[in-house]
């Protein structure tokens, strides 16, 4: 398996204010029970509302965090004990960081997005590009488009 899951659980103290001077402590829990087995090959997505514990589930994933509680294996590893060796062999990048497309050197992008999308990558820069086709994910033709929403350059990707 290259995830596996028991019992996971995430505490974090939050400190309130009470009066001038006082503080009180409360233990919230911000994933609970979690169990996931997910095998070499295997495509999954995790979705729910804002705070349901999604991104903190990650984050124990690839070691940023440490589980309270539970068991979890990453790539036959522990993330936290060993997370300079996971790190070399997962790639996460935590909310929308579009911005990170600056940092790319100029080919990088585009062949990116074509690599994912199954599209050829194009061979001029954006807006140069004559028209072209790539086939989609059903197999048939799609126009080339360099202007496309996932920034691909594939039109219905």
């Amino acid at each position: 398996m290259i995830i596996e899951v028991s019992g996971l659980r995430k505490d974090f103290t939050v400190t309130t204010k009470v009066g001038r001077l006082r503080r009180e402590r409360t233990v919230v829990s911000a994933v609970d029970g979690v169990d996931l087995v997910v095998g070499r090959g295997e495509l999954i997505g995790y979705i729910g509302p804002n705070g349901a514990g999604k991104s903190t589930t990650l984050k124990v994933l690839t070691g940023v965090l440490t589980p309270s509680a539970g068991r979890v294996r990453v790539c036959g590893l522990d993330p936290v004990a060993d997370r300079t060796t996971l790190a070399r062999r997962i790639g996460v990048v935590f909310g929308q960081r579009s911005q990170l497309w600056w940092d790319l050197p100029l080919g990088s992008p585009s062949s990116c997005c074509a690599t994912s999308t199954g599209c050829p990558p194009p061979s001029t820069p954006p807006g140069c590009a004559p028209a072209r086709t790539c086939s989609t994910s059903t197999g048939s033709p799609a126009p080339r488009s360099a202007s496309s929403p996932s920034g691909s350059g594939c039109a219905g990707s």
